[in-house]
């Protein structure tokens, strides 16, 4: 079992949460600036704090294409998350999962949600092609 601090239908910060994070990792520079602009609790020693930290952090998801989290909204937890992909390659939304934060590989762990998000981009473009008769498939990032 693991400690999950947050509250069911509760929010949490963008900056504060793995799905936030990868959203943010992909989200226009606005967005971002408003979330600097706006702050944002640090729970834990471990949360992201100010604009350097998390201008880093957004990077290293953009590129890794997921999120990792340890220990930043409670000490025993880890959040970890990943783009879910629509047309043209945009990021639609996050899709993330909150274990124990125990020092275990997270490759298994980001396999597993990557392979859940190609399945959710799949039925979305499947329901897509159906409501507009489409056959083609729009370009979409490489899976990992």
């Amino acid at each position: 079992a693991v400690i999950d601090a947050t509250l069911m239908y509760g929010r949490v910060p963008l900056a504060v949460s793995s799905a936030g994070l990868v959203l943010l990792a992909h989200a226009d520079d606005a967005v971002v600036d408003n979330m600097l602009v706006r702050g944002w609790p640090t729970p834990t020693p471990a949360t992201l704090a100010g604009r350097d930290a998390l201008v880093g952090a957004l990077r290293t998801v953009h590129g890794a294409r997921y999120a990792d989290l340890r220990g930043h909204i409670h000490e025993d937890c880890r959040g970890i998350a990943v783009p879910i992909y629509g047309p043209g390659g945009t990021v639609l939304a996050a899709l993330g999962v909150v274990v124990a934060n125990d020092g275990s590989s997270v490759q298994p762990t980001v396999k597993l949600l990557t392979a859940a998000a190609a399945g959710i981009r799949r039925a979305l473009e499947a329901a897509r092609a159906t409501e507009s008769g489409e056959t083609g498939q729009e370009s979409i990032p490489p899976l990992l």
